[in-house]
């Protein structure tokens, strides 16, 4: 079961997840300009 939530750190949005090895992060490869919310 992966579990992960986005972050918004430094104007860059952001995925957590966590994997068995533990909580890893990785920028997300979307051209989000603007949040929608």
């Amino acid at each position: 079961e992966v579990r992960f939530h986005y972050v918004f750190i430094d104007g860059y949005w952001k995925v957590m997840y966590r994997t068995p090895e533990g909580w890893k992060m990785k920028a997300l490869a979307l051209a989000l300009r603007r949040c929608p919310e």
